[in-house]
């Protein structure tokens, strides 16, 4: 029966977050990628320094040491390069790359069932004096709550950004890690009363996968403090009756303390401190903890985990699946009168609640969850734990009448949800490869000397950014990621920001009157964002309002009968003559407070009423914030 239960499992999530193998790469996965590629071909003496030098990913806004997560990336490149070059492009790399990720996520959902189950056999077998027939049934019912677990756990859509964004591996590996370590611990207590071989054994291997854990993220420190609680809670299991618990009990986590030692001296030698966020943005995270933690719309998205993004072409989603959420919460308030929790059971859900808590602590600086779900990662490993205690509480309800579809309902919700919000990284991903094609299709049709300025990438999704810097930027346009190297045709006055610090107006100024640069803008509003626009296609279409438009000018605007006290901005239209002779338009839109999305709509909407007329190349429009 386990055996069938870990098949289903695994089908059942793996074809789940199946999507997560149409994915591209973004932002920081863009750069983890090139690295690998130039230390395995060019640079081989980078590969050792991995092991000695902080995590390259978070180096400019703080201390941390993750080799492992720097190796799987090296590994993914070693393993599906070879093979991607036969494909002639890009996508046999990024499948191979997502796929690690998904056996990251698959693995760790088979952890929590194997770990449900172990957990729950041990404390109900020794709790009761039973025969062979009962301990079969055990058996199964543990399976059967164990599988109820991994499911809830690898259908979870706060999942999402764990499993489609590569540079999120650190938290898959990690989870993955640190709940294989436990499971082997549990072995390890389990094999204490029969063989000392296999106790070693199962001791040796948690604490070496722990190590691995904590390679991969700080966040397994607290791992054996996990094993600590669960030694102290079912200490007594572990001895016959009639006789005294002794210290000796408690040896097991002597090698992870010794290990846990080991490591800091380490970390302390290599990073020359303890690490962890630091400077203004360290800063910025202590400071608003508080505000985060009590966040209503983080709470709301923990119980409705509904990834904001897919509402825009889809606005009857929120009441739909709002119903749906609350007829399941309603059914397992009525369900909670029916549970009937066993000693074993209670000590076990207690003892998960305060595991995942444990878990969660060190994320606590860094944790936040948008309306696009980003930040759902912190609290990956805190799921796991989270997902246990729920399988707990869930199977102990009795079954009758509509109750008996109530967990199988829950989960093809979860299902689905994790479907829609995979659709909405797919998404990401599509504009990403589009803006690629574009940029190659540009650079087979103009001269080698010819530049290119991509002026800004939309925050796609609000607020989530595909590609953030120039720096990704370069590696999204040159190998291994692309077939073609068109990094060095790029130049770039901003920070890919649609903000007023972010934009060098000077620079861009230089940058037109040179003549040799092409400019590219997106916009956050089109359905192709990544799409490179022709001048008359944009100005007879739509004008974006985050930054600068090439090749038109506008002539000026008739006068708007607005009232001025009503809106949240003003549209200033300066500096526009005869069309023909003018070397730049200016726009300004000047907010009167804070604008919201919303606000940000109705400005662009105003902008492309204006009366837009083709203009010759080389006349231009600044709009800036």
């Amino acid at each position: 029966m386990l055996v069938a239960a870990i098949a289903l499992l695994l089908i059942v999530v793996g074809l789940t977050v199946s999507p997560c193998l149409r994915c591209f790469f973004f932002s920081e996965d863009l750069v983890q990628t090139y690295l690998a590629a130039q230390e395995l071909s060019r640079h081989g003496h980078l590969l050792l320094e991995r092991l000695t030098m902080p995590w390259v990913q978070c180096s400019n806004m703080g201390l941390f040491y993750r080799p492992v997560v720097d190796f799987s990336f090296v590994s993914d490149y070693l393993l599906y390069h070879g093979l991607n070059n036969l494909t002639a492009g890009d996508t046999l790399l990024a499948v191979g790359s997502h796929l690690t990720n998904m056996l990251c996520h698959l693995t760790s959902s088979m952890m929590c069932l194997l770990i449900c189950r172990q957990m729950l056999i041990s404390a109900c077998t020794r709790s009761q004096g039973i025969g062979q027939a009962t301990s079969r049934e055990i058996e199964q019912k543990a399976t059967v709550t164990g599988l109820i677990a991994g499911l809830l756990f690898g259908l979870n859509p706060l999942q999402g950004e764990t499993v489609y964004w590569l540079v999120c591996r650190c938290d898959c590996l990690c989870t993955m890690l640190s709940l294989t370590s436990f499971y082997f611990y549990l072995c390890s207590r389990a094999a204490a009363t029969t063989l000392k071989q296999k106790r070693y054994l199962f001791s040796t291997l948690s604490v070496v996968t722990c190590l691995g854990a904590i390679l991969a993220k700080e966040q397994a420190l607290f791992l054996p403090f996990v094993m600590l609680l669960h030694g102290t809670i079912f200490a007594r299991d572990t001895v016959e009756a009639g006789k005294k618990l002794s210290w000796k009990k408690f040896t097991f986590i002597l090698p992870c303390i010794i290990m846990l030692a080991v490591y800091t001296m380490l970390r302390l030698v290599l990073l020359g401190g303890i690490g962890g966020y630091h400077g203004s943005i360290g800063v910025v995270l202590n400071e608003t903890i508080a505000e985060r933690l009590a966040a209503p719309l983080m709470w709301q998205k923990l119980f409705y985990p509904l990834d904001q993004c897919i509402f825009a072409s889809m606005p009857f989603w929120p009441w739909f699946f709002s119903a749906l959420y609350l007829l399941i919460a309603i059914g397992c308030l009525q369900g909670l009168g029916s549970i009937r929790l066993t000693n074993p059971t209670v000590k076990l859900s207690l003892f998960l609640l305060l595991a995942a808590l444990i878990v969660l602590i060190p994320t606590t600086q860094s944790f936040v969850l948008n309306e696009n779900l980003f930040g759902g990662r912190c609290a990956y490993m805190a799921q796991a734990f989270g997902s246990m205690t729920m399988a707990l509480v869930l199977a102990a309800i009795k079954p009758k009448g509509l109750r008996n579809f109530l967990i199988p309902a829950y989960l093809i919700l979860l299902a689905l949800t994790n479907i829609l919000n995979g659709s909405a990284w797919v998404s990401r991903s599509d504009n990403l490869r589009a803006f690629q094609k574009a940029a190659n299709e540009w650079a087979r049709n103009t001269p080698d000397d010819q530049k290119l300025c991509v002026l800004n990438v939309p925050l796609d999704c609000r607020e989530l950014s595909s590609v953030y810097d120039l720096e990704q930027l370069r590696c999204l346009l040159r190998p291994p990621v692309n077939s073609i190297d068109l990094s060095k045709r790029l130049v770039q006055p901003t920070y890919l920001r649609m903000t007023p610090d972010a934009m060098n107006k000077e620079r861009l100024r230089r940058l037109l009157e040179r003549g040799d640069v092409d400019f590219v803008i997106s916009s956050a509003n089109q359905k192709a964002p990544f799409h490179i626009i022709p001048p008359e296609a944009l100005s007879s279409h739509f004008l974006p309002i985050d930054a600068l438009v090439q090749v038109f000018a506008v002539p000026p605007a008739p006068a708007q009968a607005q009232d001025k006290s009503k809106q949240p901005y003003q549209l200033d239209l300066r500096g526009a003559p005869d069309p023909q002779r003018a070397d730049c338009v200016e726009i300004t839109i000047a907010p009167q407070k804070s604008m919201s999305a919303e606000n940000k709509f109705e400005a662009a909407t105003a902008i492309r009423a204006l009366p837009i007329n083709q203009c010759p190349r080389g006349k231009t429009l600044f709009l800036l914030w």
